[in-house]
């Protein structure tokens, strides 16, 4: 594991990881999909979406205790727009090429995470990208100049360290190596006491492994205050005895060391930040850092093993809570599962999964361990497995997996794990789950119409599965004009376009260009014209739902430069 470039005061856990090449591409796919955020805003409205990569902020220390950015980083800030409207932009220099994207969604609060992203086309050797949040009304005036202070600094840090690394990547011949550097953030838990999130960092400036820096913010709702672990009562002692009885309890003394509680207590009593913690719907899920070599390992504590915990800032109800990066078995560390309450009967549950290989070392199933019980899942098949661990808001527990398998062949598989066992909910396929915050899943899946894209789509979780909450897939399209997809009309085909407030039909004549933009799979796909103009084409599927139809005309009989994957 490398180290992280951190300033003096900042102590975040660190992670031992080599990235995949293929890693590499699917994460690059991601990112040049542009931004996945969320608005959250007090009403009977419920939503929210993104993506997700984290920080090592400079002044984290100062934001915590003051929320407020030195004069220093707010003008840095300034130098680079941050888009906080729904219209994308993009800022192209002799070195770097900048997109930015938005949209809206609801929830709690009024909130924007807009992601920036940053590729260095020229040489290939830099590639980045920094989720803002930012937040807008008068319903949480506190809240609201905390989370605005805190990440102007977030991003001029971000544009700070870009810089560095491009300088040294300089240096590096063409071909060789990139730097990169992905900054995210992770709402854990959102209501109308607690907004808690984690700050994520990932990044490779050189040397064997990239890496990882972990932070957990937790803000009050009402007052804006970023608190420590004293603002949530006199749960200190409880938590150092639940720890130590969980590395007891797991034969985890050869790993952490026959000193751990000595070591602990002087870690929360001298350096606070070295711990990181994030509020959940279940408890407070807490990142320890073993050592330099051995990555870290990850638990929740839950409320009801922390007496002393206020009970003003206690969740009202279960809210949905993400566990990321949800340790199973190739996690060498974490793979000794999670302590929940799957009955709600106050008694905390073990719950572990474990992947299941055959002889040629493919993937073929899960071991669902739920105390003593082992339920055995033989309808996967996999390489490689992104697992989530969620809780929504009615207390039901979820597994979410994007199995990867046969090259870029990849599926979305959802199970309901309770008392009773493992239920197979649904399976998508040619999907793969992008991001995940608080109750809404978006996924990416593969459309074909007007060509093969990626598009994204949001999600709640039902009783028949994921049930979408946006009308349409949004293609992943890119932002520049330069290196986005296009089709261009053959013969002239009826459309209709947006003037003013209103649609108009017309007819787009030989030689137009559009760029694809969003579909409902089914009978419409919307685009833009080359001015910006948004329209709408109507389609049919022929019977077989091979071919998209236009006036019953297959659509490359219509449209030139039309590209189909497989």
């Amino acid at each position: 594991m490398g180290k992280s470039k951190e300033k003096p005061q900042d102590k975040p856990a660190k992670k031992k990881r080599i990235l995949p090449v293929l890693f590499i591409l699917l994460l690059l796919v991601a990112i040049g999909a542009g931004v996945y955020f969320f608005v959250l805003k007090p009403d009977d409205e419920s939503d929210n979406k993104k993506e997700n990569k984290d920080t090592q902020e400079s002044q984290e220390q100062q934001d915590s205790d003051e929320g407020t950015p030195t004069d220093a980083s707010t003008e840095a800030a300034s130098d680079d727009t941050i888009a906080t409207n729904t219209d994308s932009e993009t800022d192209t220099s002799d070195e770097d090429s900048i997109s930015t994207d938005n949209n809206s969604r609801n929830f709690v609060y009024n909130i924007d995470i807009n992601t920036v992203t940053h590729s260095d086309f020229e040489t290939g050797k830099f590639y980045g990208s920094c989720d803002v949040l930012t937040m807008t009304g008068d319903n949480y005036p506190e809240l609201t100049t905390a989370i605005n202070q805190s990440f102007t600094t977030f991003y001029a840090d971000y544009m700070a360290q870009k810089a560095d690394y491009i300088a040294a990547s300089a240096s590096v011949p063409d071909g060789e190596m990139y730097y990169y550097l992905y900054k995210s953030v992770i709402p854990m838990r959102a209501d109308e006491k607690i907004f808690s999130f984690q700050k994520k960092e990932v990044s490779y400036n050189g040397g064997q492994t990239e890496n990882i820096s972990i932070y957990g913010i937790n803000y009050d709702v009402k007052t804006g205050k970023n608190l420590g672990l004293g603002d949530l009562g006199n749960i200190e002692a409880d938590m150092q005895i639940y720890m130590v009885n969980f590395v007891r309890d797991h034969n985890l003394s050869s790993v952490v060391g026959e000193t751990f509680a000595d070591d602990l207590s002087a870690l929360m009593e001298e350096d606070p930040a070295g711990l990181p913690w994030m509020l959940t719907g279940d408890g407070i899920y807490v990142i320890y850092q073993v050592n330099y070599n051995q990555g870290s390992i990850d638990m929740v504590i839950p409320y009801n093993a922390l007496p002393g915990f206020k009970e003003e800032y206690l969740p009202d109800d279960y809210s949905f809570t993400l566990i990321p990066e949800y340790g199973c078995q190739d996690d060498e560390l974490t793979e000794f599962g999670y302590y929940t309450d799957l009955n709600n009967d106050d008694i905390n549950e073990f719950l572990k999964i474990d992947y299941v290989y055959d002889d040629f070392g493919s993937g073929n199933g899960l071991d669902v361990h739920i105390d003593n019980e082992v339920y055995e899942v033989r309808d996967i098949i996999f390489y490689d497995i992104d697992p989530y661990l969620v809780r929504t808001s009615d207390g039901e527990m979820y597994l979410i997996i994007t199995s990867h398998y046969d090259g870029d062949t990849k599926g979305v598989h959802l199970y309901n794990i309770s008392m009773d066992g493992v239920e197979k909910i649904s399976n998508t396929y040619d999907s793969s789950i992008d991001y995940i915050y608080l109750d809404t899943i978006v996924m990416n899946t593969k459309i074909d119409r007007l060509g093969t894209f990626f598009a994204t789509r949001a999600y709640v979780i039902g009783s028949e599965g994921f049930e979408p909450i946006d009308a349409r897939y949004d293609y992943n399209n890119g932002e520049d004009v330069e290196n986005r997809r296009y089709a261009v009309v053959k013969k002239p085909v009826k459309v209709k376009l947006m003037q003013g407030d209103k649609f108009v039909e017309t007819e787009l004549d030989e030689g137009t260009v559009l760029y694809p933009a969003n579909t409902d799979n089914e009978s419409v796909i919307g685009f833009y014209l080359e001015d910006g103009t948004y329209g709408e084409l109507n389609f049919t599927m022929s019977p077989d739902r091979i071919t998209m139809l236009i006036d019953g005309e297959p659509d490359y009989e219509i449209f030139d430069n039309l590209f189909y994957a497989g």
